[in-house]
């Protein structure tokens, strides 16, 4: 099984190849805050979780999605759009979200048990 980490790094291999210059930055990005997060804690590169490739990924959303809105209200269109990329290359490799109507048939049917 391939792990979301070597997703990443062969994803950031097609980009170099294909010369997707924006994808790459933001990928070359995630590497570098998963290499970071490992050293922060002190864990082993090897075997390195999906579960804390997903709370960077995560984390890499929030912080670029609270810019984003940063530069809108500056009217600074063109950050904005950059940081709107970022968020989306970073959701290729994130879990589909459940829609709200998902939410609330899980909700009806625990209340029902």
């Amino acid at each position: 099984m391939t792990t979301l980490e070597t997703r990443l790094k062969n994803d950031i291999k097609t980009a170099m190849k294909s010369g997707a210059k924006d994808d790459l930055e933001v990928l070359r990005t995630v590497i570098s805050d998963i290499k970071n997060a490992a050293i922060a804690e002190g864990l082993s590169r090897e075997g390195f979780g999906d579960e804390i490739v997903l709370t960077i990924l995560r984390k890499g959303v929030k912080t670029r999605s609270e810019s984003a809105e940063m530069y809108r209200e500056a009217k600074r269109e063109d950050l904005e759009s950059k940081e709107r990329f970022q968020i989306e290359v970073l959701r290729r490799y994130l879990p589909a979200e459940m829609s709200t109507a998902e939410i609330e048939v899980i909700v009806d049917t625990v209340i029902v048990e």
